[in-house]
């Protein structure tokens, strides 16, 4: 019998562990840490697992680099 993990694993929207997300964001594992404090929509699981849907992923990327380059327009 597969594992919760290992079921996600098989499901293209999920990704699981830091190394996915980041390789998926495009940003470090250290950065994607981080970000998690900004609202970045990770999960754990009760196993331990860090895990993301890549749609949710998506939507809050363009969100927050959105609200970036505001903040930027505020600054300059």
């Amino acid at each position: 019998m597969d594992s919760f993990d290992e079921f996600l694993r098989r499901d293209a929207s999920w990704l699981v562990g830091w190394e996915s997300i980041a390789k998926f964001t495009g940003c470090s594992v250290a950065t994607c840490k981080r970000n998690k404090k900004f609202g970045m929509p990770v999960r754990k699981l009760p196993t331990g697992s860090v895990v993301a849907l890549a749609p949710e992923l998506t939507i809050w990327l363009i969100y927050f680099n959105d609200g970036l380059e505001r903040e930027k327009e505020k600054e300059g």
